[in-house]
């Protein structure tokens, strides 16, 4: 179950076609496990998103981000992981809140369909 297949990255994240294969991959599938963590579970389809491409490009925002936080600890003279720069002041520790704030319809939508109906007391499933 994902979101964002690896044929479609391209489309959504075209500096994606720069990326060794074995990277897309690996940050793409943690891209769509992230996503999908979020949300809960595969969302349902959004009249406003029939096709999920709304979905589908914060998913590839989700990987740009995902590889430039990888990418930003190597040291690109000599191939060593360096230490992670301090935060800028001004913005979040977590570069993937907007990620979070994108999703929530999908979250929503995604509860909506998987919350009790409950009458009177009673719990039906």
């Amino acid at each position: 179950m994902v979101l964002l297949e690896a044929d479609e990255l391209v489309t959504y994240l075209p500096d994606a076609a720069n990326m060794e294969e074995g990277d897309k991959q690996v940050f793409l599938a943690r891209a769509n496990a992230y996503c999908l963590a979020y949300i809960g579970g595969l969302p349902p389809i959004q009249d406003w998103d029939p096709k999920q491409e709304n979905l589908k490009g914060i998913v590839a925002q989700a990987v740009e981000i995902i590889a430039e936080g990888e990418t930003a600890q190597i040291d690109p003279t000599n191939g060593n992981i360096t230490e992670a720069a301090p935060a800028r002041p001004g913005r979040p520790a977590d570069p993937l809140h907007r990620i979070d704030k994108m999703l929530l319809p999908y979250k929503g939508a995604f509860d909506r369909l998987h919350a009790f109906n409950i009458t009177q007391g009673f719990a039906f499933l």
